[in-house]
């Protein structure tokens, strides 16, 4: 089930958006402002959920169809990592004096959104957009009377969710309002419903920074695809990566901070072309464990690109 989710992934993927006037921009959540809510259900029982409700952090890359309001189209690209504080979970024995059905836990679980490219309406800033949820970290641990066990969270996609967002001007800075109710599975047969309205805010004065784009989920055993556009032409251009997850590495030549902790160098450093393009086709090796999370950042001398968090399947 998770390779066929993938595949619909894969489709929405591409910085080929055919936008009038693609525009990069990093759209950084607010968290204050982020809330959702989730709920889990199965056919052994109740669930309880804690907490009821909870913020999201992280960044999401985004192109829009202009430089500047109105806007004339938009896409998700899928750049970006979103972290969801850790949940727990219990299933009450109906007979109150005994112990617990089940009880469980879900922590690190990060995803990243994407969506195909979709109509702005320039007078008011509304757009409809199929967006998905795909986790690419995260682990589920479970026990009780009816069993133990744990599972990854990698790769267990929402599946297409309709979204009535809208772009809303605020001085210097534009903030995508975008609600999201996706149903994500979970271990032990349990369905988890998330929903919420994510809050963005992108700096249009500073548009197209460095931006790294990879497929969501790396085949092993095949070639994939890792870019990074608008670096400086003719600059050197690196690409990290990091299976411990977000934090800091310094590269200290560099004069860089990333944002990945027990950053490795990925392949050769590279220069970028004459449109400030990098771009690397590497081989994943089959020897890769399934569903292993990876998160990956492109360098250069004074400037990093957004975190691109994936997994392996």
């Amino acid at each position: 089930m998770r390779y066929l989710a993938l595949i619909a992934i894969f489709l929405l993927g591409g910085s080929n958006t055919g936008l009038a006037q693609d525009t990069d921009f990093l759209f950084e959540v607010d968290s204050n402002a982020t809330i959702f809510d989730w709920d889990l259900t199965a056919s052994i029982g109740n669930i309880v959920e804690s907490p009821s409700n909870f913020s999201v952090s992280g960044a999401t890359t985004g192109i829009l169809g202009s430089p500047g309001f109105p806007y004339v189209s938009g896409a998700l690209n899928g750049g970006g990592a979103m972290a969801i504080p850790n949940l727990s979970f219990h299933v009450p024995n109906p007979i109150s004096w005994l112990p617990d059905l089940a009880s469980g836990n879900v922590t690190g679980l990060e995803f990243r959104l994407q969506a195909d490219v979709f109509t702005v309406d320039t007078a008011t800033g509304n757009f409809t957009a199929i967006v998905e949820m795909v986790p690419f970290a995260g682990h589920a641990t479970w026990s009780g009377i009816l069993g133990s066990g744990n599972s990854l969270m990698a790769g267990s996609s929402s599946g297409p969710i309709l979204s009535n967002g809208r772009f809303i001007p605020n001085g210097s800075n534009i903030i995508m309002e975008l609600p999201i109710d996706a149903s994500i599975p979970f271990p032990m047969g349990i369905v988890g419903r998330l929903w919420g309205t994510m809050y963005a805010v992108a700096d249009t004065s500073l548009p197209n920074p460095p931006v790294l784009e990879t497929a969501l989920g790396l085949a092993r055993g095949i070639w994939d695809n890792f870019t990074v556009r608008n670096a400086a032409p003719g600059n050197p251009v690196g690409l990290a990566a990091s299976f411990s997850g977000q934090g800091a590495t310094t590269v200290g030549p560099w004069g860089i901070t990333l944002d990945i902790s027990n950053a490795f160098q990925v392949s050769d450093i590279i220069l970028a072309d004459s449109n400030g393009t990098a771009n690397w086709s590497l081989y994943i090796p089959t020897n890769v464990p399934m569903w292993k999370s990876v998160w990956l950042q492109g360098a250069m001398p004074g400037a990093t690109t957004n975190i691109a968090g994936n997994f392996t399947y």
